[in-house]
């Protein structure tokens, strides 16, 4: 690694606006989180040296287009199994100056710690749910995320009870996801986009709408 804000492959923090509109207040917020990430990781397994080296294309960047697909409306983001905080933590980055709260989801105690540890320096708006998905009090939200947590078809178990009415689900994908896909429809109805990501070349943003259990 060049630097802290180098990749490996020589992708830079700054590469990120190539891709997306990244303002200068959101640029600090993420370094914020960066630094936190940084001094805690030594100590909390929460990314291994491999994954540091690729922190900004591979996690940042990868996080960071999720938001782009948030409903003009959205005010309120519940994320699964959210680890070292990619997506939310990074989307909350983006978000902080609007009133939208983010919901992390995260059954391990010291990613947790570290979660809110980030969020308060960064001053984001999230709330953290040191809890199984199962266990979570159930509450409406008008998006769903999650990140290499599950297949398909479970992430569906896992939402349905806390999509509200026109509320859609936003899941990093990878390239088994069409097989996913057909998995799924075994015992769901929805409308679903896929597009590809800016991050990896096989890896997928699937969009999902109006999921409905059949045979209910």
């Amino acid at each position: 690694m060049i630097d802290s804000y180098t990749d490996e492959d020589g992708f830079r923090s700054k590469d990120l606006s190539d891709y997306l509109n990244v303002s200068h207040e959101t640029f600090e917020r993420i370094n914020i989180v960066v630094a936190v990430l940084d001094k805690w990781r030594r100590t909390h397994n929460l990314i291994g040296p491999l994954e540091r080296a690729r922190l900004w294309r591979r996690h940042i960047l990868d996080s960071l287009q999720v938001y782009q697909y948030k409903d003009e409306l959205a005010s309120k983001w519940i994320d699964f199994g959210s680890g070292a905080g990619f997506p939310a933590l990074i989307m909350a980055c983006a978000a902080a100056d609007s009133s939208e709260h983010f919901t992390l989801v995260e059954s391990n105690g010291k990613k947790c710690a570290f979660l809110r540890a980030a969020a308060r320096d960064a001053n984001l708006n999230i709330s953290v749910e040191n809890a199984r998905i199962e266990a979570v009090s159930r509450e409406t939200y008008d998006h769903v995320t999650s990140r290499a947590l599950a297949s398909l078809p479970q992430l569906y178990e896992y939402s349905e009870r806390f999509l509200a009415k026109k509320a859609s689900c936003v899941f990093l994908k990878g390239k088994e996801v069409m097989q996913e896909i057909e998995d799924a429809q075994a015992d769901w109805a929805f409308d679903y986009e896929l597009h590809e990501s800016f991050s990896h070349t096989q890896g997928r943003i699937l969009i999902v709408k109006g999921l409905t259990r059949l045979n209910q």
